[in-house]
């Protein structure tokens, strides 16, 4: 019948499509309405479809609606913000600390430098010399292990930048002695006929120890006495100079025997 609802046999009858065309025509959008769904949008905001039903003014006909839900800003782009956000201050910040670290190790790399080394306690000092050459009490003293007269064995330290030993104390003549080994050795005593002893810098000799022997070179035998012959001679000899002369090449071990 014209205007009435139709009954639910009628609405399980073969043409259910034309009912539904006359209720479509009659409330447009009723067959397609969307269903709950969820989808995120590109500003990472999520957009949520909360579902409902309702009944139609004339036939009692349940109708399906959907509201769209947006939530917080709470989705992937959001977090790729808040980690750009990040990177922009933590990156500034660790270049910081890092140029500050720089800094203060290069001050404290410079400040150890400039201090003098320090010798430890129980431990010889440090002193300057060249390879092969030993240091004691602001000299460093070389050794010879060939022979030569008095002249040759002074050309040859001052080819050294150096001259045959002089002596200014006990303690240094002590340490010469220990270190002479068996054999005897030019020094830097010297003198011309009828003049007085001179060491290599033109200093006279103040006559502190013996000398024996009548040669115009002097030699070192042992700690009581110094002996003189010619000075054609062939021995070993003994070069010494100041170490503040010698910063090139590394520093030896001081002895303080």
């Amino acid at each position: 019948m014209e205007g009435e609802c139709p009954t639910d046999e009628e609405q399980q009858t073969e043409e259910p499509l034309t009912w539904c065309a006359a209720v479509e025509e009659r409330e447009p959008g009723y067959g397609n309405r969307p269903g709950r769904d969820t989808e995120a949008s590109p500003d990472g905001a999520t957009l949520s479809m909360v579902d409902g039903t309702d009944q139609t003014p004339m036939c009692g006909l349940r109708r399906k609606w959907s509201v769209p839900m947006i939530s917080n800003r709470s989705g992937p782009g959001s977090n790729e913000l808040r980690k750009c956000a990040s990177r922009q201050v933590l990156v500034p910040a660790t270049f910081t600390v890092l140029i500050i670290i720089i800094v203060t190790l290069a001050a404290l790399l410079a400040v150890e430098k400039s201090k003098p080394p320090v010798a430890a306690p129980g431990l010889p000092a440090v002193t300057c010399c060249p390879d092969g050459w030993i240091g004691h009490r602001g000299k460093c003293y070389y050794f010879s292990e060939t022979d030569g007269n008095w002249t040759y064995s002074q050309s040859q330290c001052s080819a050294l930048s150096a001259s045959l030993a002089g002596i200014d104390s006990e303690q240094e003549k002590d340490f010469l002695l220990r270190y002479k080994g068996l054999l005897d050795r030019w020094i830097g005593l010297q003198r011309k006929p009828g003049q007085p002893w001179r060491w290599p810098n033109g200093t006279e000799f103040d006559n502190w120890f013996p000398i024996r022997g009548g040669g115009d070179c002097v030699f070192l035998i042992d700690e009581d006495w110094f002996g003189s012959s010619r000075c054609s001679t062939w021995r070993r000899w003994i070069c010494s100079k100041p170490d503040a002369h010698t910063m090139r090449k590394g520093c030896a071990v001081e002895s303080k025997l």
